[in-house]
């Protein structure tokens, strides 16, 4: 039944519920399966497309999984090279008493003093070719990219040559034996400039270069010689506590300034080339030295 006429029939007041089952019926007729399908097919390719998947879903779920697997590779990249920078990690210590001489990496060589550490990362040294010092080392660099020795006072880098590095607690002096050097203080954009023989030490205004001073005095430690001049005598027994592997004591304040040398031969040897002139006297017993003043208390 047409729209119109089921509008009219309603209005006319002539319409009832049985006329309404009528209709349905009559729609229900008119419904028709596709010629091509049965309806028994068609009820068949309707289940189809539900279960089917969704393409969509498909594809997002796969990237999902991309995702995972970029992430998973990215953390294991960086669990990988946390290992090797912790595994390529090297730390030599000299304890006192003794002092050594290592190959870095690119065949450059380092003489360590006694009491002294040195630390460096061969899985870096690729990229950059640095060390980090705390005490007093020989190097002899070779020829390369920029080569760093950061120490608690100082920054010295060279390309290749042979230098010392002295940074101690209080003091810190830099000695150019062969080629050139750059010395900054950390944290400074301006260095100053050592050429072959010579050395700077830092004071309260940052490294002032020194005259007149031998710098392979410098690195005469390496034979087991020490040569000082106009240096605090406290310091330079510093030094022999460092070579000989023993403690010092001062029954009374040591003041005055040491000119002069000692070597490492023997112990007795030492302490009189440093005490006579100083009006010093010594006494060892096993690894403890008491060092006592001759002059006349006023």
């Amino acid at each position: 039944m047409p729209k119109k006429d089921l509008y009219h029939l309603k209005a006319s007041g002539q319409y009832n519920h049985k006329d309404e089952n009528f209709l349905a019926e009559e729609i229900c007729k008119r419904l028709k399966v596709p010629v091509s399908y049965s309806r028994d097919e068609a009820w068949n390719r309707l289940f189809e497309k539900i279960s089917k998947p969704n393409e969509k879903t498909q594809k997002s779920g796969r990237n999902i999984m991309v995702v995972y697997k970029i992430v998973a590779v990215l953390i294991l990249g960086i669990v990988l090279t946390g290992t090797l920078i912790f595994t390529g990690q090297h730390k030599i210590v000299q304890q006192n008493g003794q002092k050594q001489m290592v190959n870095l990496p690119d065949g450059s060589e380092v003489t360590i003093n006694a009491g002294s550490k040195l630390e460096y990362n061969s899985f870096l040294w690729l990229l950059q070719r640095k060390v980090y010092l705390n005490g007093e080392a020989l190097f002899r660099v070779k020829k390369g990219k920029t080569f760093t020795v950061q120490s608690t006072q100082a920054e010295v880098t060279v390309l290749g040559t042979t230098f010392n590095v002295y940074d101690r607690i209080g003091k810190c002096r830099i000695s150019c034996i062969e080629g050139s050097v750059i010395i900054k203080q950390p944290g400074f954009k301006i260095g100053v400039v050592l050429k072959h023989g010579q050395s700077a030490e830092k004071n309260r205004r940052g490294f002032k270069k020194q005259k007149n001073i031998p710098v392979t005095n410098y690195a005469a430690w390496t034979k087991g010689e020490f040569y000082y001049q106009s240096t605090a005598v406290s310091e330079v027994f510093e030094e022999i506590e460092r070579q000989f592997n023993i403690t010092i004591i001062y029954k009374e304040k040591v003041l005055g300034k040491y000119t002069g040398y000692f070597n490492t031969k023997n112990i007795d040897t030492a302490l009189n080339m440093v005490c006579l002139p100083m009006q010093l006297t010594y006494e060892v017993n096993n690894k403890q030295v008491t060092i006592r003043s001759l002059k006349p208390k006023n």
